[in-house]
């Protein structure tokens, strides 16, 4: 499906299922709602460009939260609980990010709003450490 369509900016988000029929072995008639891994889902579905905005998204997190931890490691008394925040959105990235290679929780409502809520917490965190 990825190559027979726009290798760069893929099917369109949503539309797997839409597409997975003509896609599928004959006599499968059901196909699934998306790929149960996030990063060939964003590249079906979103292309190398989705693929690479999505892999950025993931890195400048688990980055940022990686420096928080280290710039709030130093300081224990006054911001313990930044600190162990970071730590747990850190490994809770990290599992996000493991766990995607099976799965697509992005596209799981609760899940994906936990997402970016806690990509919301780690920006603040940094913006807060960085000044």
């Amino acid at each position: 499906m990825w190559k027979e369509n726009s290798i760069f900016t893929g099917v369109g988000i949503h539309n797997f299922y839409l597409l997975c029929e003509e896609y599928s072995p004959p006599g499968y008639n059901k196909g699934p709602h998306y790929v149960h891994n996030m990063y060939i889902n964003f590249l079906v579905e979103a292309g190398i460009l989705g693929v690479a905005a999505l892999i950025s998204v993931f890195g400048t997190a688990i980055k940022w939260s990686m420096e928080n931890y280290s710039r709030l490691k130093e300081n224990l008394r006054d911001n313990e609980y930044e600190k162990w925040m970071s730590q747990g959105l850190f490994a809770s990235l990290i599992g996000v990010a493991v766990h995607n290679l099976i799965d697509n929780n992005i596209y799981v409502v609760g899940l994906g709003m936990l997402f970016w809520m806690g990509m919301g917490i780690v920006s603040g965190i940094y913006s807060k450490t960085k000044s």
